[in-house]
């Protein structure tokens, strides 16, 4: 769980993590995929990350699993999302 995302420099390093996101025609969305958790009166972002880009559209398939908590970040375009994200430098990816 990470708390506090957002507020500042942070960063989600994920070099270390991934495996094969550098190739050339390598799809992020099947590496990393982003929803909203409610709990109580907080919502959380869960970030569902394939380590070898094997997830499923709908985020299963999954080996790692990253809470930002009190981090809403919902969008229905989650390769959108994930460029915003690398070019904000708040995500590190190997390529991008």
């Amino acid at each position: 769980m990470v708390k506090d995302f957002g507020n500042g420099a942070d960063v989600l390093d994920l070099r270390d993590l991934l495996v094969g996101e550098d190739a050339p025609a390598a799809d992020l969305t099947k590496f990393l995929h982003f929803e909203t958790q409610v709990v109580g009166a907080q919502t959380n972002t869960v970030i569902h990350v394939s380590t070898t880009g094997a997830l499923a559209v709908d985020g299963s398939n999954f080996n790692q699993q990253i809470t930002l908590e009190n981090v809403n970040l919902s969008t229905a375009d989650q390769n959108q999302l994930i460029n915003d994200l690398i070019s904000q430098g708040k995500l590190k990816v190997d390529g991008h």
